[in-house]
């Protein structure tokens, strides 16, 4: 009786895990969108995870591992202190500071998007200016 109540419990764990739903955030390449000597309002009532971490690398893989709840950090060179900004639903009033940078993490796919389309609108620019020319 004891055993088969073990096993029973067992399978009703091993279902429960394989039945999870899988977050493929941490599958997805993320992008950093850079913005020196720049600083974050912190008094905007949203919530902040401070580390002590030697760099914007290790700051940056902090953001990741709080998955869609990050999408800032405050990275603090001179003291090595990262701020990991955990909450999306209100944008942060961003300010200027010459010894601050902050980072936005961004989806790959749209920063790649976004330079193809740069790059289309300048050679439609360059064409059309050719056309323009008389010989």
């Amino acid at each position: 009786m004891k055993k088969t109540l073990i096993l029973c419990l067992c399978l009703t764990f091993i279902k429960a895990v394989i039945s999870k739903p899988v977050s493929n955030e941490h599958l997805q390449q993320f992008c950093w969108k850079k913005f020196e000597k720049t600083s974050i309002n912190m008094q905007d009532g949203v919530n902040y995870r401070v580390k002590h971490l030697s760099s914007v690398n290790s700051c940056q893989g902090e953001c990741t591992e709080y998955g869609v709840e990050c999408e800032y950090i405050l990275y603090l060179p001179k003291h090595s202190l990262c701020y990991v900004r955990t909450n999306r639903t209100v944008s942060p009033a961003l300010m200027e500071n010459v010894d601050h940078v902050v980072y936005q993490k961004i989806n790959c796919s749209d920063e790649k998007s976004e330079k193809k389309m740069a790059t289309i609108k300048l050679k439609t620019r360059k064409i059309v200016s050719l056309k323009g020319l008389k010989m």
